[in-house]
């Protein structure tokens, strides 16, 4: 496509390829510097590649039309009903500032309030909002839970690296698979330690993307550091991946009180990561059964669109763990607990949601079988029949069967 700017994305959205026309475009050459936190792959000249990398790509993004609001309410819509049909009734809504801008971010919570106040919301949604806003919140004194039953402000989310399949997460030793590089640390101490600080003290909520295990001891000293100057309890500070730990780390998640909020499913998309760490650090990858051994609170998510919305599909990945650390296996109803109670503790809703009880939100699904009473293979087989959200029947099988809308 010589004459049109072409712009790919890499599954996880660290990392994107561009077309020659598109770096014109953005005015992207030799002599353009990195960005900070990202970087733009060059060839042995200098010339870039195509190839960039976490921030870089925010070179190429700013240059993208935006949709329009009817397109957002649209897309928002039919992904809200995806999430309805694959049995969820919450959603915790993130939108990265690397990929849409604040302004892209600001759009998007237009949609989701018009979607509201005219009633088409099928579903809870717990938003984060991306750390550039964060003076917005903070000086408008929104904290932690502001907003109505079915659209919450949730708190802040924070990017510290990239990703194991775009080589961007930050590593304390090298990539086996690529000796020379260590990922990228998309802020460095101070900084992050100003970021989290600020949104602790104004009563938000951090949760902090970090899959490498220098990206997660660099939020963990931030959160430490905060917690210190500011101790507060019942923060709920989180740790969005957690996905390369060690023994130090773990100890340090659960002296810290922090949530860990990971996605059962990279074990079977990131089947490779054993290459990418090598074999000793691979036994600390997705730990899910070792937090819970801890007592941290881990709470089940699918990082949408990366990896598929269906939770059973998560479930099914922590009880099989296809491939990889076995002994990191949980029960059928210790993944439920992922994806229910613990997920509605990480919003600071446990006592409106996450179990079936009296004076809780009848929010509720009907499966087609029990998830705990079956071989953990045939997980995924299981059906949605009906999925059930403030007492209101938004999605059954049968009105699908019978072409209701």
């Amino acid at each position: 496509a010589p004459e049109n700017p072409v712009l790919l994305r890499r599954v996880c959205g660290h990392a994107c390829v561009v077309n020659s026309k598109a770096l014109e475009v953005a005015s992207i050459g030799k002599e353009t510097p990195d960005p900070p936190g990202g970087q733009i792959d060059r060839d042995s000249t200098g010339e870039p590649t195509g190839v960039l990398r976490e921030a870089a790509s925010g070179l190429i993004s700013e240059k993208v039309p935006p949709p329009t609001e009817e397109q957002l309410m649209r897309t928002i819509t039919r992904a809200c009903r995806q999430a309805v049909k694959s049995g969820l009734t919450s959603l915790h809504f993130v939108s990265s500032a690397s990929s849409v801008g604040p302004a892209g971010f600001a759009a998007e919570l237009r949609a989701l309030q018009e979607l509201n106040r005219r009633g088409e919301l099928p579903i809870r949604a717990y938003v984060l909002v991306p750390a550039p806003l964060l003076g917005e919140l903070s000086s408008l004194g929104i904290r932690s839970g502001f907003g109505g039953p079915y659209l919450r402000i949730g708190g802040v989310k924070v990017f510290t690296d990239g990703s194991l399949g775009a080589r961007t997460a930050a590593l304390e030793e090298s990539y086996s698979d690529q000796p020379s590089n260590r990922g990228i640390l998309l802020h460095d101490q101070g900084q992050l330690n100003q970021v989290v600080m600020k949104a602790h003290r104004a009563g938000l909520q951090v949760a902090i993307h970090a899959i490498g295990d220098r990206a997660v001891a660099t939020a963990l000293e931030a959160i430490e550091r905060a917690l210190e100057e500011d101790p507060r309890r019942d923060h709920r500070h989180r740790i969005e991946h957690a996905s390369v730990l060690n023994e130090d780390l773990v100890k340090r998640m659960k002296r810290l009180g922090v949530v860990a909020v990971c996605q059962p499913h990279f074990v079977v998309s990131d089947f490779w990561a054993a290459d990418r760490v090598g074999p000793e650090r691979a036994r600390w990858v997705y730990a899910f059964r070792t937090l819970m051994r801890e007592g941290i609170v881990v709470a089940g998510s699918s990082d949408c669109p990366v990896e598929p919305v269906d939770p059973l599909k998560g479930i099914w990945a922590a009880v099989m763990r296809p491939g990889s650390n076995p002994e990191e296996k949980l029960t059928a109803e210790e993944a439920l607990r992922m994806y229910t109670v613990n997920s509605a503790y990480a919003s600071f809703e446990e006592h409106e949601k996450g179990s079936i009880e009296e004076g809780k939100l009848a929010d509720m699904v009907v499966l087609s079988g029990d998830p705990s009473g079956v071989e953990g293979e045939n997980i995924p087989d299981l059906r949605v029949e009906m999925t059930i959200v403030g007492g209101r029947v938004v999605w059954s099988s049968e009105a699908e069967l019978q072409g209701s809308p």
